[in-house]
């Protein structure tokens, strides 16, 4: 079970990451998986 640093840093990295994503075309993904 993640602790509260691992779920905030996911949620920080994880906007930018899709917005990445999407400007290539791609379908958002997790960026850390449980």
């Amino acid at each position: 079970m993640p602790g509260r640093y691992t779920e905030a840093k996911t949620a920080l990295v994880q906007e930018p990451t899709d917005r990445a994503r999407r400007e290539r075309g791609l379908p958002p993904g997790p960026v850390w998986e449980k």
